[in-house]
């Protein structure tokens, strides 16, 4: 399983304080486990999925021929959709 970053995620994980760091590294590490137990977003994040790490949102999406996870953003409930 291959796991990339967008530069926008790099950039994010870098400002999340150190106890919500901790929730979202554990989070990655099930999102690279198990890719599809995400939810599917609709709308214009259609394609995409969400992981819940409270109080922080991981989209990402998943491309099941070439095994690969890109996390697109990491970000607050309220900021990551608009």
């Amino acid at each position: 399983m291959i796991l990339l970053y967008k530069n926008e995620a790099l950039k994010q994980l870098k400002r999340i304080g150190t106890a919500d760091l901790l929730k979202v590294k554990r989070k990655i590490q099930f999102i690279k486990d198990n890719p599809l137990l995400g939810k599917r977003l609709q709308g214009k994040h259609s394609g995409q999925l969400c992981v819940r790490a409270w109080p922080l949102r991981i989209i990402y999406t998943f491309d099941p021929p070439s095994q690969t996870v890109e996390i697109i953003t990491v970000d607050y409930r309220g900021q990551v959709y608009k």
